[in-house]
């Protein structure tokens, strides 16, 4: 699958951390996390997820709001071959419920400003097996997050996938009834990517950009 590992995501994360461990790779507020931070931490949590039986295919759920934890959360699992089930954090308790369960999500990670309504939820969610809280939990047994990065080696998990296999799994929203769940490839994704740098291009041409403002654009993707 690459150089470094046979893992689509583990095998990017080691290049950028190899290549550009200085670059940022996300801007919250004042947090200015790099490369060279984020793989190790995205890394051991892939490690810590396995410890606790998480294997290929696998469906994690995680509900976080826009910050860098939902970026390694997200990184992480598809390191350790399972597929991210990222959670609406405006959810009620009976939408968590419905797709934790219909996802068949087994681990559930999750920050405490949203404890109140997955608390809430918790006696309904017979499917998930582990809990892990950035911050405060009341549910019994929950890991805390910090403790849980540290929990895993460092090293790459090198769970193989294919550009056929399952990237994430995202819900709809409809005006009736809940969300349905769908599957997303890693091709896919890389289609979409494509489809956005041709469509960055002709309208490059269209405003008339210099061939280095289109070489930096081809960059940046």
């Amino acid at each position: 699958m690459g150089k470094y590992s046979p893992n689509i995501i583990s095998n990017g994360l080691i290049s950028l951390q190899k290549y550009n461990p200085g670059g940022e790779a996300v801007v919250y507020g004042d947090r200015r996390v790099t490369w060279g931070l984020l793989t190790p931490r995205a890394l051991r949590l892939a490690r810590a997820m396995q410890k606790l039986g998480v294997k290929k295919n696998d469906k994690v759920t995680f509900m976080f709001h826009n910050c860098p934890e939902f970026v390694e959360v997200n990184y992480a699992i598809q390191a350790a071959g399972a597929v991210p089930v990222p959670m609406n954090y405006r959810f009620i308790p009976r939408e968590i419920e419905f797709q934790a369960q219909h996802s068949d999500s087994t681990l559930f990670i999750y920050e405490s400003i949203w404890a109140e309504s997955v608390e809430k939820a918790t006696p309904n969610l017979k499917g998930i097996k582990n809990f892990v809280c950035r911050g405060e939990s009341a549910i019994s047994g929950a890991i805390g997050y910090e403790e849980f990065v540290n929990s895993g080696e460092e090293s790459d998990p090198a769970v193989p996938t294919d550009w056929d296999d399952a990237a994430v799994m995202v819900y709809t929203g409809g005006t009736t009834g809940f969300p349905k769940g769908v599957l997303l490839s890693y091709g896919a994704h890389l289609d979409m990517f494509a489809i956005l740098l041709a469509n960055l291009i002709v309208r490059g041409v269209q405003i008339e950009l210099t061939p280095e403002q289109l070489e930096n654009i081809k960059d940046a993707i």
